[in-house]
């Protein structure tokens, strides 16, 4: 355990339903809820009509193709960047790398296909753009190019988990000296549709601003964390 070389998170940059940068930070460990009615489409057909959406968000400007997770990961990266005073002139574009996760890439994409077909029009537009943009491993290759670092781009596409096993995959590249710098964390842009399970445990569901247990029942009040701040968290 001695001898490893630290590692240490020097910028934070979150796009979450409960808030933007450090905002979404504080608001997380002050216990907020994210959950509220859905507004950026009609859910009338389908049984869930609340969840943790991200309003008013907008693609970042100058982005270069993908989607809505695409969009949220560049977003998520240049704050993080902007926290950590970092910019690809500081650092050997080389050495610079990203580690990103993912449970579904862009699921919006095949939604596209899919309604295209179910309507009985023409396809292969829609069939186009899904190859292009739906494969996970687009979405860490733009943050690449956006950040301008020409490292090791990589997807950790393990569901629930993938943002945390990118993380994890980061210091390891850290350590293994084969990185100065990494860019780690996760996005996720669920399809609703893709997302009608939820009809088992949400009938109940409460969209007052409190977190939702998993049997449909509602805590009023959530255990505040000890923590203050992650950034300068050191991995040893």
């Amino acid at each position: 355990m001695t001898g490893r070389r630290p590692v240490v998170v020097t910028g934070v940059g979150l796009v979450t339903a409960v808030g933007t940068g450090v905002d979404a930070w504080r608001n997380l460990i002050a216990g907020r809820s994210g959950i509220h009615p859905v507004t950026s489409f009609a859910t009338g057909q389908y049984p869930v009509h609340i969840g943790g959406e991200i309003a008013a968000f907008s693609a970042p400007p100058g982005m270069n193709g993908g989607g809505r997770a695409t969009a949220l990961a560049i977003a998520a990266a240049r704050l993080a960047l902007d926290d950590a005073g970092v910019s690809a002139r500081d650092v050997d574009p080389h050495r610079a790398a990203v580690m990103l996760g993912t449970t579904s890439g862009e699921p919006s994409f095949v939604e596209r296909l899919e309604d295209s077909r179910a309507a009985g029009g023409p396809s292969d537009g829609a069939s186009r753009d899904l190859a292009i943009n739906y494969p996970s491993h687009g979405i860490p290759a733009r943050v690449a190019e956006d950040a301008g670092f020409h490292g090791p781009a990589l997807t950790i596409p393990t569901a629930c988990a993938a943002g945390n096993h990118a993380v994890a995959a980061a210091i390891d590249l850290l350590r293994a000296g084969r990185a100065d710098v990494v860019l780690a964390g996760g996005t996720v842009a669920a399809g609703f549709r893709g997302k009608a399970w939820c009809r088992a445990r949400g009938r109940r569901c409460s969209s007052s601003n409190r977190r939702s247990a998993p049997n449909g029942a509602v805590r009023a009040s959530t255990p505040r964390l000890p923590v203050t701040d992650c950034r300068a968290t050191r991995f040893t």
